[in-house]
């Protein structure tokens, strides 16, 4: 799907200058005009919000400093970039526009090339920052939920070695507590290790077949499929290219995540199926009691869990993602409940594999 375009308002008085103004950008970036500072500020303008504003200066009524004061003194539009119009090149003028908080000027008559270039740049800077603070915000968010998950089983230590202390009748009791703990702050350590791990920089590319990625997976979890009585199988194969480290990874986490949430009394059945050339992955399906399909869009985010009695970290599906991407390629689920869920993983035909895309955290 087509990314939507950038928005641009421009505001002029001049049905004239409006005009050829809007005929600069139109090919790229979706254009919308306004005649005054009060139209150029109305709700119906303003919706959806532009990416970025030509503001005339000289208006009857709102001029366009005042518009701008206008702009940056709401939370809401005081981020939008502004070039302001100018028939003056004075000095004054210009200093006020940029005091004010505009970023950039053009000049009456208009030169269409230097109109496209400094609206092309002015949109990209501006949504670079919106990425970077997207970026921060996430990180933000992750970091809360890492230090909360790690102080959980921490404080449930520090609670088992005070009762010890005080009842050291109760300690094989509290000692198995401090074990569980541990055990859960290990496997919350090794998945964060997974996706410091999973960068660009530590790939190493190969072919390997479907088969042999899944050989491997099923060799390093035998025990747990065993415990289970799980029934794992591979239907057809093919070729993919990519580091064997992280593809078993991935694997991995997709089978022991479909063994994991199997319910009780049911063995787990998982599907292992390549997809084929035309979608050049695989798909692991399985007869768990799956969850509702309007959660697929949040169930690749770090520590969301979605059934009462998972008791893991909530990153597995995140470092899936990671993983995924990280080759250039996508995840995707289908799921209702009571009838599984099927996890898709479409990768690009090896010519076409951006080999160094930039991954956000956790997704």
């Amino acid at each position: 799907m087509e990314p939507n375009p950038s928005r641009i308002l421009i505001v002029d008085d001049s049905k004239l200058s409006l005009r050829l103004l809007s005929e600069i950008p139109k090919d790229e970036f979706e254009v919308k005009g306004a005649l005054s500072g009060k139209e150029a500020l109305s709700p119906e303008v303003l919706a959806p919000m532009p990416d970025l504003i030509i503001l005339d200066i000289t208006m009857p009524g709102l001029d366009g400093f005042q518009i701008i004061e206008i702009l940056k003194s709401n939370h809401r539009t005081k981020d939008i970039p502004i070039i302001f119009v100018s028939a003056r090149q004075e000095k004054e003028a210009l200093l006020k526009g940029f005091e004010l908080g505009a970023v950039d000027y053009i000049f009456k008559p208009f030169e269409a090339d230097v109109v496209r270039v400094r609206v092309r740049t002015h949109i990209e800077n501006h949504q670079l920052k919106k990425r970077l603070a997207q970026k921060a915000k996430a990180m933000e968010q992750f970091a809360d939920n890492a230090a909360h998950d790690f102080r959980s089983p921490l404080n449930q230590i520090e609670m088992a070695l005070e009762l010890i202390g005080k009842d050291p009748s109760q300690s094989a009791e509290l000692l198995e507590m401090i074990g569980n703990s541990t055990l859960k702050l290990r496997e919350l350590m090794d998945s964060l290790m997974l996706l410091a791990e999973a960068r660009p920089e530590k790939l190493v590319w190969d072919e390997i077949e479907l088969s042999q990625l899944f050989e491997g997976v099923i060799g390093c979890i035998t025990e747990r499929i065993e415990h289970s009585s799980a029934q794992v199988k591979l239907e057809g194969d093919g070729t993919l290219h990519g580091d064997v480290k992280q593809l078993e990874i991935l694997l991995r986490i997709l089978i022991c995540n479909a063994i994991r949430f199997s319910p009780e009394g049911h063995p787990p059945e998982v599907v292992v199926r390549w997809i084929g050339e035309a979608g050049l992955g695989f798909e692991v399906s399985d007869n768990g009691p799956g969850f509702d399909a309007s959660l697929a869009g949040e169930i690749f985010e770090p520590f969301r869990l979605f059934h009462e009695h998972d008791k893991s970290h909530g990153l597995g599906l995140s470092i899936c993602q990671k993983i995924a991407r990280l080759h250039g390629g996508e995840i995707s689920v289908e799921s209702q409940p009571g009838q599984g869920a099927t996890f898709y993983v479409h990768f690009p035909h090896h010519e076409a594999q951006n080999l160094d895309p930039a991954i956000p955290l956790g997704g």
